[in-house]
């Protein structure tokens, strides 16, 4: 699952001399795994599906939205399915309980988000299914390797897709697969968060840690992030100036602003790199269910207020704001859970692949006489794409510039319209929106001018946005900030590539 693993091997031991070597046996049984698309239209008819298909055996259906895991739980066990729920949400207890009963039964079926994608035991499988598609290759091997591990078995998975958008991406997904493509993985550039938060550590474990002296603690870690050492001072020297830090007698100390912003339940927030949104814990009782967004709880025009955890419903009988909890009750009607989320920009390659999913001849195995039908119907749809240029589109009042290059090229050349006075008002994977008319030879003007520029092209937007939800990034001054920016969003490759081909104008879409 891992496209550079020599790569990422000499980034590993960086500072650590040796032999070291890229272990990858081959599958044991050399047989042919077992894929299938499949188009059903709605999370629905997924259930249904799932209901009337393999039955007796054990199957671990993957979802990639806990919402979506609790909606498709809930309309199973109305089809009379025996089944199990996990995702991050539950408490431990509830996961535990679920992963343990599936273990030991059979004719069952377990729903889950990518928390079951590794190494968790959850016993012998049969098959694995998948609502929708993920958005990495890696993410498919890796549930694809929950299958084929008893003796005689076959690795397989099936995709159910329940919109036009899942199917092609479900369809690019294996054909890349196919053709032996899976996704690097490029270390995050520049962790300067990381650093700061290591620096506040050590100066909390160790009650003060020598100001010249620090960084001999921390020999591997600065030897493989790519941080200057002009760099880490600068970084020292903000967290100083904006009381993070403390220094007196050639000791670091976490400072008055650092305990302020740190150290609310003996320093917890130090403990983690990650932050979490602020969730309501959901107890019937005195145990715990799990935990929702409190936008769950928002004001409803009409009805009971209820909630769909753990695959069940629940009535919400009295929410302490104060303490975060609810307490509910079971119930009949059906409910919906809040969680908030942050959607995963597609890799270059997958976003091209899409592209050849409208445009090549389909599969002559691999899809479901529905999933055949509805791809057909698509490509006839977008019968306008061309695998070598981009293309101009004006279905209504606005343009659609579709570049098939991903959010992060995108929102580039959004912003690079709006800089020559065109109203780019929105972005996403496969294309730009425009208002009013645009000159097509400005947009070739565009890319060239772009793909030959020696500047570091990232979006502000798109990198600002995801930069602002690293956790410590507040003690990392501005500078370093827009360097760490311009290192980890850089479209250069996708750019040279997108430029390489002309911009079309077509006459539908």
């Amino acid at each position: 699952t891992v496209g550079n693993p020599q790569t990422l091997l000499d980034w590993l031991v960086v500072g650590n001399p040796g032999e070291h070597q890229v272990v990858a046996p081959q599958a044991k049984d050399g047989k042919d795994p077992e894929v299938q698309v499949d188009f059903v239209g709605s999370l629905e008819n997924a259930a249904t599906v799932i209901s009337r298909l393999h039955r007796g055996e054990k199957r671990l259906v993957f979802c990639d939205s806990r919402s979506q895991v609790e909606s498709l739980a809930v309309a199973l066990r109305a089809r009379s399915v025996k089944t199990y729920v996990s995702h991050s949400s539950l408490s431990v207890d509830a996961r535990r309980q679920a992963e343990s009963a599936f273990a030991s039964g059979d004719d069952c079926v377990i729903v889950a988000t990518s928390t079951l994608e590794l190494g968790i035991d959850v016993g012998d499988l049969d098959r694995v299914i998948q609502i929708d598609a993920p958005h990495t290759v890696a993410g498919f091997l890796q549930r694809l390797g929950r299958t084929g591990r008893r003796a005689g078995s076959r690795r397989n998975c099936l995709f159910l897709a329940t919109s036009d958008d899942a199917l092609l991406r479900a369809v690019a997904l294996v054909r890349l697969w196919r053709d032996g493509f899976v996704e690097p993985i490029i270390p995050p550039a520049l962790p300067y968060h990381v650093l700061a938060q290591q620096i506040l550590a050590l100066a909390l474990q160790e009650g003060g840690i020598g100001n010249q002296t620090w960084q001999e603690w921390l020999p591997g870690f600065l030897a493989c992030s790519g941080i200057a050492a002009e760099e880490v001072s600068g970084l020292v020297q903000h967290m100083l100036a904006t009381g993070v830090l403390f220094a007196a007698d050639g000791l670091l100390t976490v400072g008055l602003e650092g305990e302020a912003r740190y150290g609310l339940k003996s320093f917890l927030h130090l403990f983690s790199i990650f932050s979490s949104p602020p969730l309501f814990t959901v107890l019937h009782g005195r145990s715990e269910i799990g935990q929702v967004h409190q936008l769950t709880f928002q004001a409803r025009d009409q009805g009971p207020l209820t909630l769909s955890l753990g695959g069940r419903q629940w009535a919400v009988k009295q929410v302490d704001w104060d303490r975060r909890r609810a307490f509910v009750e079971p119930t009949e009607l059906r409910g919906r859970s809040r969680w908030l989320g942050t959607g995963q920009p597609m890799h270059f390659r997958l976003c091209q692949g899409l592209k050849s999913a409208l445009v090549e001849e389909l599969p002559s195995t691999g899809l479901s006489k529905r999933a055949r039908q509805a791809l057909t119907e698509l490509q006839s749809e977008y019968d306008w794409v061309d695998l070598e240029r981009t293309s101009l589109t004006q279905p209504n009042s606005f343009l659609y510039w579709w570049t098939f290059g991903g959010l992060l090229l995108n929102g580039v050349l959004a912003e690079k319209l709006q800089d020559r006075g065109y109203d780019a008002t929105s972005f996403d994977d496969l294309r730009v929106r425009v208002s009013g008319s645009i000159d097509v030879s400005d947009l070739s003007s565009l890319l060239r001018q772009l793909a030959s520029s020696k500047t570091c092209m990232f979006s502000k937007h798109v990198a600002r946005r995801s930069v602002d939800r690293l956790k410590f990034i507040e003690c990392v001054p501005a500078p370093l900030r827009e360097k760490l920016e311009a290192q980890r969003f850089s479209v250069r490759g996708a750019l040279v590539a997108i430029a390489a081909q002309p911009v079309a104008v077509v006459s539908r879409g």
